[in-house]
């Protein structure tokens, strides 16, 4: 999108020249600037911070476009080249930015709200869907007024279905967001009692939450919860309410439960008029729940149910992402080895790159599987895959997979190896030499590179804590 469009959108009054740039990226935290020449900073005032501070340090490394309440009386000076687009409030304006791109968007939009579980729900309904669309999601919990915007512009030709996820904590919150996500497949995951000092009820949470949903074609929530059920039942939906249920209560979709093990729970259900039975690898009443929602909204996508059979008992835990471990010779693993694909690979590496500075490490060390589902051809996609390693100073990339073997050429200029599969990598020289360095290892799930993880990680032994709560009861 232009300069020019985006000033023309967000009513901006324009100070300096306006030359036809073509912005890419949004950005809000100066620390994330890797495309100074594609990018648009918007100046943000938070509790914690004043994003106008960090003008002077962007324009110092190429940054030209900035969304600003405030300029300086000499910026005119001081910033040559500088194109500030004057607003009155810099976070509406984001807001309005990305609620007009998409709307650009013809796709089903699955929108995820509640209490809790949105994170996970909507992760498992990536590895669900991902085997057969391309499909762009919240990175990480970006679910809050900064965060919805910054998802939904990630938004892209290639996109078959998208899933978003909103959070709020206070009531009027969810009325701007809203037209962000415009949601055409609505999840309520649940409501409980986190933020509820700011609701006068549960029923008004509810309500205020439902928001999200208001012009939704399908709503997918459980009718386990009779406040929940009544209050949507009493709220006017225009679309369809597809519900679920393991109680005896009125629902469209009726689930039998059954624990088989300490690790596995069948889910049977009629559907279509035909029986249907799953094995869920949990046995968690939150999981499980998790997955129930997660299978109903396959059920709206008439996704296959021999596709839903196959990968639910491959559902991942959503804990691991980008978990920080202490490794062997003095390095640093990030470990992220359950989830591969460009998006998630950028904010690894940005994740990557704030803490690298504080670690102590001495080099930037990439260990990566094939990604998978992009809707690139191989040479489109590790093409990327080679540029934001430059960008990023990755000093080196151990490939793993068909694909890196095949495209080695693309990484000149950086330490590169190839490995054709996991077990190839574990049984060469490499990983038992590498030191001093913060490792990056991220990997499809077919990969299983959490046993690469589990070779670098340092072994740390049981540690017993004893309390004496007689003396604890005495003092």
């Amino acid at each position: 999108m232009l300069v020019r469009e985006i000033a023309e959108i967000i009513k901006a009054q324009v100070l300096g020249t306006l030359h036809n740039i073509s912005v890419e990226y949004l950005l809000t935290d100066s620390r994330s600037l890797i495309h100074p020449q594609s990018s648009v900073f918007f100046a943000l005032r938070t509790k914690s911070g004043d994003g106008h501070f960090y003008v002077n340090d962007l324009y110092n490394n190429g940054l030209r476009v900035f969304v600003v309440e405030v300029v300086d009386e000499d910026s005119s000076s001081k910033y040559p080249d500088a194109i500030f687009l004057m607003v009155d409030n810099t976070l509406a304006s984001l807001q309005t930015l990305a609620q007009k791109w998409r709307t650009k968007f013809e796709i089903p939009v699955i929108g995820i709200t509640g209490s809790n579980g949105k994170t996970i729900v909507k992760e498992w309904l990536y590895q669900l869907l991902s085997p057969s669309f391309f499909v762009t999601r919240s990175p990480l919990s970006y679910n809050s007024q900064i965060g919805v915007p910054l998802s939904v512009w990630q938004l892209s030709e290639h996109t078959d279905i998208a899933i978003f996820e909103a959070g709020i904590s206070q009531p009027d919150e969810m009325q701007k967001l809203a037209p962000i996500i415009a949601p055409t497949i609505g999840v309520l995951t649940n409501i409980g009692s986190a933020h509820q000092a700011a609701f006068t009820s549960k029923k008004q949470k509810c309500l205020e939450k439902l928001r999200l949903f208001s012009q939704s074609k399908y709503l997918v929530y459980s009718a386990d919860d009779a406040i929940v059920d009544s209050t949507i039942k009493d709220w006017n939906f225009d679309g369809e309410l597809f519900s679920w249920t393991t109680q005896k209560r009125a629902a469209s979709l009726h689930f039998s439960v059954v624990e088989l093990s300490d690790r596995n729970t069948e889910v049977s259900f009629l559907f279509n008029a035909s029986q249907h039975r799953l094995i869920l690898p949990f046995t968690d009443k939150v999981s499980v729940q998790n997955a129930l929602h997660c299978i109903a909204v396959c059920l709206v996508l008439n996704v296959p149910l021999e596709d839903i059979a196959t990968r639910i008992t491959n559902l991942l835990p959503v804990a691991m992402r980008l978990e920080v471990i202490q490794g062997v010779r003095d390095c640093v693993l990030i470990n992220d080895s359950y989830s591969s694909d460009m998006n998630s690979l950028e904010l690894a590496f940005d994740f990557m790159a704030r803490r690298f500075r504080s670690s102590g490490a001495h080099r930037k060390v990439a260990i990566l599987s094939d990604l998978e589902q992009t809707g690139l051809t191989s040479n489109e996609l590790y093409s990327q895959v080679a540029n934001l390693v430059h960008e990023r100073e990755i000093d080196e990339v151990i490939g793993v997979g068909a694909g890196f073997v095949s495209a080695s050429a693309l990484f000149s200029g950086v330490g590169f190896s190839a490995y054709a599969s996991t077990d190839d990598l574990l049984k060469s020289a490499y990983l038992q030499h590498l030191s001093n360095a913060m490792v990056l290892i991220k990997g499809a799930r077919s990969a299983c590179f959490e046993r690469v993880t589990k070779a670098l990680a340092h072994q740390l032994h049981a540690t017993t804590l004893e309390v004496n709560l007689q003396a604890l009861a005495h003092n």
